[in-house]
């Protein structure tokens, strides 16, 4: 995973900082693979939001999902979800 760029912090305390469809595509790697729960723990949003970005990045042709994949928690829970893979 790639670290995000540091942004210019202004003496009024704001910074400027990427769009949150462009910092999850910056936040997967191409090739990689990754569900709705993954980009929920990494930048604090619930599902559904990091779902609809990567609804919205799967439209653009950045992405590829799969539906039906089962994943397994490290707690024992099996769930079934939609995986996404990055293309390019």
């Amino acid at each position: 995973m790639r670290n995000a760029k540091k942004f210019k912090v202004f003496s009024t305390g704001f910074k400027i900082v990427k769009p949150r469809v462009l910092q999850v595509l910056d936040s997967i790697t191409v090739g990689d693979v990754t569900y709705s729960g993954e980009i929920m723990e990494r930048f604090g949003w619930n599902k559904r939001r990091s779902l609809e970005y990567l609804d919205k990045l799967e439209k653009l042709g950045h992405l590829s999902s799969e539906k039906g994949i089962l994943i397994q928690s490290p707690k024992g829970n099996v769930v079934p979800a939609r995986v996404f893979k990055r293309e390019k």
